[in-house]
């Protein structure tokens, strides 16, 4: 029967170049001595890190002893992200094809990271409309804020959350999807994007200090006094619109960087007759 989980070695390595570190098959043993990978990377080698010498590792055991992605590549045996993404962005029956790896710059020209894999289903009418999908480990899935989900026919974006099951029979993991998560883009962007806003209190507080440190008659009005007599629901409006402009340009940054246990996916297809 598959499990997720079994008891880890001593070290946190789950697989690497492709195997368990205790499968000494000779399949297993012919990929690491020449260093390659079994999920489809761009060249027959591992070149994560490094090209020459490089990491090999596919996932590592986490603090419950659950086998985790750690690198793109691995979300890619058998092509399995890419059906199920399909599914998501194209009608019954459509012919599809896929591009890896493509580079994306941004409105300076400078590298913005890349896109894991691109669907393309074509026709000769019509406009292109595009979906997204990310392939991630349901693990990572979970330290993301609470998403709020649509019906997939009104989704801009599935979350494929995957797993890896362990065969006894062939001492190797295999993904398997757990579940999928749709969700709206602008939403979802703006619950990822912005951090939530610390208590006006602590706000009004902090400026305070400031005021009092610039005003030293005693007499000074407090920031509280000059509330009273405002539209205190719009100053509050405001503020928090500077807390939520601030923290979405400094954490959109930090989206952009998220770690390797995920694959992004872009699909695009025509329309017929629009």
């Amino acid at each position: 029967m598959a499990d997720a989980k079994r008891v880890p070695p001593k070290h946190p390595l789950a697989e690497v170049f492709g195997f368990p570190t205790d499968n000494h098959a000779p399949e297993a043993q012919r990929h690491r001595r020449a260093k390659l990978c079994p999920y489809h990377n761009k060249v027959p080698n591992c070149t994560k890190d490094k090209a020459l010498d490089p990491l090999g590792v596919c996932s590592i055991y986490d603090d419950t002893g659950e086998a985790t992605i750690t690198c793109p590549i691995r979300f890619r045996e058998d092509w399995i992200i890419a059906e199920d993404a399909a599914a998501f962005f194209f009608p019954a029956g459509a012919a599809w094809t896929s591009l890896t790896e493509i580079r994306l710059k941004d409105g300076n020209g400078q590298s913005a990271g890349n896109i894991d894999v691109v669907l393309v289903a074509y026709d000769e009418r019509g406009q292109w409309q595009k979906k997204q999908a990310v392939a991630l480990h349901k693990s990572f899935y979970a330290t993301l804020p609470e998403l709020p989900e649509v019906a997939p026919q009104e989704a801009d974006i599935a979350w494929f959350l995957y797993s890896l099951e362990v065969h006894p029979e062939t001492n190797r993991f295999h993904l398997t999807r757990d579940r999928v998560v749709y969700t709206a883009f602008e939403s979802t962007m703006l619950k990822i994007t912005t951090a939530p806003a610390g208590p006006i209190e602590d706000f009004i507080a902090h400026l305070q200090s400031k005021l009092h440190g610039h005003l030293n008659p005693p007499d000074a009005p407090t920031l509280q006094d000059i509330l009273k007599g405002s539209d205190q629901k719009l100053v509050h409006l405001r503020m928090m619109g500077v807390f939520h402009g601030h923290f979405r340009h400094g954490e959109s940054s930090a989206f952009r960087q998220f770690p390797h246990g995920l694959s992004i996916i872009i699909g695009h297809h025509k329309i017929p007759g629009r």
